[in-house]
């Protein structure tokens, strides 16, 4: 299943043509099934990060910067379940380029990402 999230591109990652997105509103989305059968499902707030390949296929997210900060202690703190968290790197790099590209100090931003005009 599908589920269609509305977005604002940042940036593109110049080697891969990879996307750097920001969400356009809350919601959430199914991340898997539980024991018992039912939908599991994750809440994302407006201005999520997302990582997307050069035709919007999502690599990572959408995840919100409370949730990258809190694996990111998490990983600092050595907690086993984080260390193996399979997306753990790609949420930590995604976070981290999308608040580097989003940061009013140019000299912070990525040199391989290209942003994008935003548009108000």
């Amino acid at each position: 299943m599908r589920t269609l999230i509305e977005t604002t591109c940042i940036g593109r990652l110049t080697a891969t043509g990879h996307q750097l997105l920001l969400t356009d509103g809350p919601g959430e989305i199914q991340t898997g099934i539980t024991k018992s059968g039912d939908r599991e499902m994750a809440r994302y707030d407006t201005s999520s990060f997302i990582l997307a390949d050069k035709n919007g296929n999502h690599i990572v997210g959408p995840i919100d910067i409370d949730a990258a900060l809190d694996l990111a202690i998490a990983v600092c703190e050595g907690n086993s379940r984080a260390l193996t968290q399979p997306q753990a790197i790609h949420v930590l790099a995604t976070a981290l380029l999308c608040v580097t590209t989003l940061a009013p100090q140019a000299e912070h931003a990525p040199a391989a990402v290209v942003p994008e005009p935003m548009v108000h």
